[in-house]
């Protein structure tokens, strides 16, 4: 992997994570807890009560029930998150946002960040970016620390806000220096892109420390990375390794696809095939494109993993449809050649154009290496021609413009012979009858396009060849590749 797809890769990272589904709170939270711990710093009679009514104990839930009729803003909020996970009662995010509300507006910041979540993801509520800014806010200014992490997310993607990385920054900072390990990773993101603050490596390894010490698997990838390239702390392969290894092992995928490329590499642990491919199998499992790429490219070389061609294809496929431009380029290679997949030049062109409208370069030369893409730009070259034939005999300049036009993809034709002449491992089978025709007409081609540029070049500079001889020209060439271009044509 390229230090470009690693910041890819992490930039990727903060996408993912502004983009968390952070309602669930059964599932972790922005410090890893659990969201049905909340009930922690409820009193030891309300604690007491709604974890026996999530156990099914109907008396200790009618009790809540009860109190939370009451007025009792606590016994709401709990009886809240009874109904919204299903515990000890009948499961309605509708029920759950009714006792949300009660105690939100009763001022109970922990309600007030429920229902902003509920609202945020539409859970019992029309979905409402506004609203769950308008709850968030409420309880962040509290000082309530998750809530404050959550406008920070809200702030940066620009959801129920104007987006600003000042005001993200502003919120992230008061959560983590309240310990929010998730807050405390931001910082070091917004820090390490100098996004709302001052762009800083040792600033930026500093708060991925802080939250990696805790425990948080986003910020000790984070952190593995700064340590691979000497980013705001002396640089270190075994160092990036072992915190990489921290963040693999809770299941964080890109820690998982580095690791493996660690061991592909042996940099910082034993160099390893078998290991790397099962880093990056188990990134791969989990839709992480640059490690399908990976895994993609050891099944295909057979290395760490039995060699199979259908696999790869399988993995590159799966990167390439998320948009990976290296996958794009090796699928499209497999379609050129025929390995794992029936040879189609056809896909080969459509996967190399996707990778090279990605700026990848590699792709860009193998596009202009097929015949098929070949054939596709001297039919065009050839409709526009004749067209402005048809529509303008008399205009000689514009018709000698348009001839030039064929002689650029003719010199792409030209370019085609002289790549196939010189490469023995594109994978082509020069005995097929359009391989044949390209060599049976390689040295009429190179004639004919020598005359064609002698004659334009006489054409612009003035000399009076008669529009005949030059449409006998263009007939002469459209005649001759025209059987090219129909065999390998796109349209």
């Amino acid at each position: 992997m390229s230090v470009k797809l690693l910041k890819v890769s992490l930039g990727a990272s903060l996408v993912a994570l502004v983009g968390v589904s952070w309602y669930a709170f059964t599932k972790e939270d922005a410090r890893g807890e659990n969201r049905s711990d909340i009930a922690s710093e409820v009193s030891v009679k309300t604690s007491d009560l709604g974890a026996k009514a999530k156990e099914g104990d109907t008396t200790a839930f009618a009790a809540l029930k009860a109190r939370a009729e009451a007025g009792d803003a606590e016994s709401q909020r709990y009886l809240g998150d009874c109904h919204f996970a299903g515990k000890g009662v009948s499961q309605s995010y509708e029920e759950a946002v009714k006792w949300y509300r009660k105690a939100a507006e009763q001022g109970n910041a922990e309600s007030q960040l429920s229902l902003g979540a509920c609202y945020f993801a539409g859970k019992g509520v029309s979905q409402s970016y506004e609203e769950a800014v308008k709850w968030l806010r409420k309880a962040a200014e509290q000082g309530n620390a998750k809530s404050q992490c959550y406008l920070g997310n809200r702030y940066y993607a620009g959801e129920g806000v104007s987006q600003s990385y000042e005001e993200a920054v502003k919120w992230f900072r008061k959560a983590a220096e309240q310990g929010v390990a998730a807050a405390q990773c931001w910082m070091g993101k917004l820090y390490f892109f100098g996004e709302g603050v001052p762009q800083s490596d040792s600033e930026a390894a500093a708060w991925y420390r802080k939250a990696a010490e805790q425990g948080d698997a986003d910020a000790q990838y984070q952190l593995g990375f700064v340590y691979y390239f000497g980013r705001g702390v002396p640089q270190s392969y075994s160092e990036s390794a072992a915190w990489c290894r921290k963040a693999a092992e809770q299941g964080e995928a890109h820690a998982q696809t580095w690791l493996g490329i660690l061991y592909y590499r042996g940099e910082g642990v034993p160099q390893s095939y078998s290991e790397a491919a099962a880093w990056c199998r188990k990134a791969a499992e989990q839709g992480e494109a640059n490690a399908q790429n990976q895994l993609g490219a050891l099944c295909y070389l057979g290395q760490g993993v039995p060699q199979s061609y259908s696999e790869a294809i399988s993995w590159f496929r799966k990167a390439a449809e998320q948009g990976n431009a290296e996958s794009q380029r090796s699928l499209g290679d497999c379609y050129f050649a025929g390995k794992g997949v029936s040879q189609s030049y056809e896909e080969a062109v459509k996967w190399y154009r996707k990778a090279a409208e990605q700026g990848d370069v590699l792709a860009s030369k193998r596009l202009s290496s097929c015949p098929c893409e070949t054939a596709h730009l001297l039919n065009v070259a050839y409709e526009a021609s004749y067209n402005e034939l048809v529509k303008s005999q008399q205009n000689k300049e514009k018709y000698l413009y348009r001839l030039g036009k064929v002689n650029t993809a003719l010199q792409a034709w030209a370019n085609l012979n002289n790549h196939l002449s010189n490469c023995s491992s594109c994978g082509l089978e020069y005995k097929s009858a359009q391989m044949q025709y390209l060599y049976q007409t390689k040295s009429q081609l190179d004639a004919m396009h020598t005359y064609l540029e002698n004659a334009v070049s006489r054409g612009l500079n003035g000399d009076n060849d008669s529009e005949d001889a030059l449409i006998k020209i263009f007939e002469a060439l459209d005649g001759m590749t025209k059987p090219f271009r129909n065999l390998f044509s796109q349209e």
